[in-house]
């Protein structure tokens, strides 16, 4: 077997693997995405706005992630752990973003006082949700989600390129394939010029 054949051969099962591990995450960003953009077909409402006012039995703690930690064991909060944000008078807020639904816990200046704003959104906000979850922190599971995302992002350029050498060293013509590759990138950079020069 000649060296160009065992390449090929490598980069055949490359490609093959890739897209196998690609094809979760295309179709569920297929499917939330498609929600995201037909709002027609796909109407929803309002998310449900819960508040309250509560007291924590000792001061909250100052380190973010022990604070973060209290206020979750407390109220039964969950979500990707945002912040905190520091607003006057001493207030501090604790942001819980899940998916299809996000809580905020303002504490006061003495550690005591929180005011919790509770959203809780449909099936429709669930599937939006889940399209835009993205960004390293917020605990571990968030973090095992990005790394994962990242994952897949590698994949995704391993089977475009190695389609691409697959194509060139199987086709004897590349005339079409040279048109195909120029219309797609044309197309993408024009896209791209368009949405960074509107206003």
């Amino acid at each position: 077997m000649s060296m160009q054949s065992r390449i090929y051969e490598i980069l055949r099962r490359v490609h093959l693997y890739a897209g196998l591990s690609l094809l979760v995450f295309v179709v569920m960003y297929f499917v939330t995405g498609y929600v995201l953009i037909h709002t027609d077909l796909f109407p929803g409402g309002e998310p449900a706005v819960t508040q309250r006012q509560e007291t924590l039995e000792a001061p909250l703690p100052a380190e973010g992630e022990a604070a973060f930690s209290a206020l979750a064991e407390r109220f039964g909060l969950r979500g990707k752990r945002v912040g905190p944000r520091e607003e006057s008078e001493g207030r501090r807020v604790f942001v819980f973003q899940g998916v299809g639904r996000k809580a905020e816990a303002t504490v006061g200046a003495d550690g005591l006082a929180v005011s919790l704003r509770e959203e809780e959104g449909d099936a429709r906000a669930g599937m939006i949700g889940l399209h835009r979850l993205h960004g390293y922190g917020g605990g571990w599971f968030y973090t095992l989600w990005a790394v994962v995302y990242d994952l897949a992002s590698v994949a995704m350029i391993v089977f475009a390129l190695s389609g691409i050498y697959m194509w060139y060293v199987l086709k004897r013509k590349h005339a079409l394939g040279w048109v195909v590759l120029a219309a797609s990138f044309g197309y993408s950079g024009a896209v791209i010029g368009y949405l960074l020069a509107a206003k």
